[in-house]
């Protein structure tokens, strides 16, 4: 047997894979803006996240981990 054989695609396989192959476009994003995403994790125990705050110290994210 060729080592490619196990490769090689029969008429009706070629013929599917060009049909989903020919609706895909590609396309071009250029960002405008950046965002900084934080997650606090509100799921956790309050003296686990009381005990992050703390670790926080001033850190602004400490003060929002505190609200909950």
């Amino acid at each position: 047997m060729h080592p490619d054989a196990a490769f090689r695609m029969t008429e009706d396989a070629a013929r599917a894979l060009a049909a989903m192959l020919d609706p895909i476009a590609g396309f071009e994003l250029i960002p405008t803006a950046w965002r900084g995403t934080a997650k606090l994790n509100r799921n956790k125990p309050a003296a686990v996240r009381a005990r992050v705050a703390g670790r926080l110290g001033d850190h602004p994210l400490a003060a929002w981990m505190r609200m909950s």
